[in-house]
């Protein structure tokens, strides 16, 4: 609405106290408070805020916390990193691998975790159907791949859901209104899955085959498209209309009938754009570029000016439906429009 960037309207909040009037004092206080227990960015985006408003929040409170955390959390960060590797550790403790590695290097230690036992792996691969390949990863040290391989050797599978025929068809129903991610989540198993049992109940969309044709037929529309451009021409064969430039070289009519079409294409650019009238011509923009200065087109719509009643038109729809549905529908740049926004 009022036509400036995000940084700009956030500079006019701290510039007239609007800062932190979206949530309340004591929602502020309970975030920077939880800041405290979670860190900073996971309390932020449960806040739904940025990380920045967090960390003013506890200053604001009096709850920063002394940039140095005490001698008994280093020394056991250091002693966990030993056992798990510092990404896992630095993870634990709150803190960033960095800093966790500034720690080992004061503490003296070099040392980092051995490969861990039979024992461990068959625990972390058990913990893993229970909190997640990608958390019983970060207890462990390792990536999530490592823990699949622990699971294969030790013949550990999750135990798959039996569905029936009915639960099936309703999720696969279930993805035409949701995303095959969102119901896969929902049923418990993978998109796979699901492709697979709409594919069974033959819900999925298939491709419409592109028609047959003749190679008299080809060359046929490859002349049509000579007279009324590539995209017309594939519209009246049912096909892309790539395969049009593809007979149109195949036949060698790559070049366009007469140069009355080339000039009527490069004259139409001056009134609807380069980008515009290339599409209509099913041409490239860079063939537009050339027919242009084959007929000595200079003119361009930015260079238009428009009335007083023209601009308050466009406005006025800008308002409607907005700026960019706006520009699209009127052939104006956007900024353009936002120019006349701010001028009014």
């Amino acid at each position: 609405m009022a036509g400036v960037s995000p940084p700009v309207l956030s500079r006019w909040r701290l510039q007239f106290g609007f800062a932190n009037r979206l949530l309340s004092e004591k929602e502020r206080e309970k975030f920077a408070r939880l800041s405290m227990e979670i860190g900073v960015p996971a309390a932020a985006e449960q806040a739904g805020v940025h990380q920045a408003s967090v960390v003013s929040w506890r200053k604001e409170f009096g709850l920063s916390q002394p940039r140095e955390k005490p001698a008994a959390m280093r020394r056991a960060a250091v002693k966990r990193s030993v056992l798990v590797g510092p990404t896992a550790a630095a993870r634990e403790f709150g803190v960033s691998v960095p800093t966790l590695c500034r720690w080992r290097e004061n503490e003296g230690v070099s040392e980092l975790p051995s490969s861990p036992s039979d024992s461990e792996r068959k625990k972390y691969a058990k913990l893993s159907f229970k909190v997640g390949i990608d958390e019983a990863a970060s207890r462990a040290g390792v990536k999530p791949a490592t823990i699949y391989t622990w699971r294969r050797k030790f013949g550990m599978r999750s135990e798959v859901p039996v569905f029936s025929v009915e639960d099936k068809l309703r999720f696969a129903k279930m993805a035409d209104n949701l995303s095959h991610s969102e119901t896969a989540r929902l049923a418990g198993v993978t998109r796979a899955t699901i492709n697979s049992w709409r594919r069974e109940f033959g819900l999925t969309k298939r491709l419409k085959k592109p028609p047959e044709y003749t190679a008299r037929e080809k060359r046929r529309f490859a002349r049509l498209a000579g007279e009324i451009g590539n995209r017309a021409a594939a519209e009246q064969a049912g096909v892309h209309h790539k395969r049009i430039v593809k007979w149109r070289k195949e036949f060698d009519l790559s070049a366009y009938a007469s140069t009355e079409q080339r000039r009527r294409f490069a004259h139409l650019s001056a009134e609807v754009g380069l980008e515009r009238a290339a599409e209509e011509a099913g041409v490239s923009t860079s063939t537009m570029v050339s027919w242009r200065a084959e007929f000595d087109v200079v003119d361009s719509p930015l260079k238009r000016h428009y009335t007083a009643d023209e601009k308050k038109a466009a406005l006025e729809l800008c308002e409607e439906i907005g700026v960019q549905p706006a520009s699209k529908l009127l052939g104006i740049p956007r900024a353009t429009l936002y120019s006349w926004r701010r001028q009014r």
